[in-house]
C-alpha cells in the first residue's frame, strides 16, 4: 500500500512565509512611494492642460461675443454673456474643476483692447481679486512661468504653486480689426448744425455745429449709423451699416451727406 502524505506538510509547502511576506510588502511599499507622487504629478498636470484648453476655448468664444455684440464681456456678466457660446451653464463657468474661482478682468486701458482669464488649480489656493488683478494687468499679460517669479499682485504662497497658475490673454485687436469700422464725422457747411445717431449695441447721438473738429469713433458690424441734414436728429438724409472697412462722412450745404 502507498502511504498517504501528511496534509499538513503539503499546506506549509505551499503557503508563504512571514519573511517572505515582509519582503513584498516592502517591495510594494517602495513601489508605492516612487509611483503615487508620479501618478498625482500626471493627473495634475493633466489637470492644469484640460483648464488651459477650456480658458483658451472661453478666450475664443469672448471674441465671437464681440463680434456679434459689438461690446466686450465684463468682469460683472461674462460668464452669462459667453454661457451660451461655450454651451455651458454660466454659473460652471465661474469656478473650475478644482473648485477654484474663474476670474474675467478686461484691460483699465480700454484703447489696449484685451482682457485677462485667469485659473487656479491648486484646491483652496485664491486668487487676487478683479480690482488687485486689474491693478496690475500689465503684469500679469506679461508674466510667464518659466522665471519660477510669481506675477505683481500675488501672494507669497504662490512661490511654489505657479505650475497651478492659468493665464489666458485674450487680445480683441484683430476683431476690432475685421469687424469694426473708425468712422469719421466731418461737417464742412458754413452755418448749418447736423446731427447723428449710432442705433446699436453702444448707441450715441449728439450734434455737429458749423466749425466743430471731426467727430471719430468705432463702429460695431451690426450697428447702424443714421446721419441727419438739421440738429436733434432732424431730417434724415445718409444710413451706414458698420463692417469692417473704415469710412469717412462730409456734410456739404450742396451736397449733404456723402462717404469720402
Amino acid at each position: 500500500m502507498k502511504p498517504r502524505g501528511n496534509p499538513f506538510e503539503a499546506r506549509s509547502a505551499r503557503a508563504f512565509s512571514l519573511i517572505e511576506l515582509i519582503g513584498v510588502l516592502a517591495i510594494m511599499a517602495i513601489l508605492a512611494s516612487v509611483l503615487v507622487p508620479n501618478v498625482l504629478k500626471s493627473i495634475d498636470r493633466a489637470a492644469v492642460k484640460a483648464e488651459a484648453e477650456t480658458l483658451g476655448n472661453l478666450g475664443d468664444a469672448a471674441k465671437l461675443y464681440l463680434r456679434d455684440t459689438s461690446v466686450e464681456p465684463t468682469s460683472a456678466n461674462w460668464s452669462t454673456a459667453l454661457g451660451t457660446y461655450a454651451s455651458l451653464n454660466p454659473t460652471d463657468l465661474l469656478t473650475n474643476r478644482r473648485h477654484n474661482s474663474r476670474i474675467y478682468v478686461a484691460d483699465p486701458v480700454a484703447a489696449n483692447e484685451r482682457a485677462l482669464l485667469v485659473s487656479s488649480m491648486r484646491a483652496g489656493l485664491a486668487l487676487p481679486s478683479v480690482s488687485a488683478l486689474s491693478a496690475n494687468f500689465d503684469a500679469v499679460w506679461n508674466w510667464s512661468d518659466a522665471g519660477g517669479i510669481r506675477p505683481a499682485g500675488f501672494a507669497a504662497v504662490w512661490d511654489n504653486a505657479l505650475d497651478y497658475l492659468i493665464v489666458e490673454r485674450i487680445n480683441y485687436r484683430s476683431i476690432y480689426k475685421t469687424y469694426f469700422a473708425t468712422v469719421v464725422l466731418n461737417n464742412a457747411s458754413a452755418t448749418q448744425t447736423v446731427s447723428y445717431q449710432v442705433a446699436g449695441a453702444s448707441p450715441r447721438l449728439g450734434d455737429i455745429a458749423s466749425g466743430d473738429p471731426p467727430i471719430s469713433f468705432i463702429l460695431g458690424p451690426k450697428d447702424q449709423l443714421n446721419l441727419f441734414r438739421q440738429a436733434n436728429e432732424q431730417g434724415l438724409d445718409y444710413t451706414f451699416v458698420g463692417g469692417g472697412a473704415n469710412q469717412t462722412f462730409y456734410f456739404s450745404d450742396s451736397g449733404g451727406w456723402l462717404p469720402q
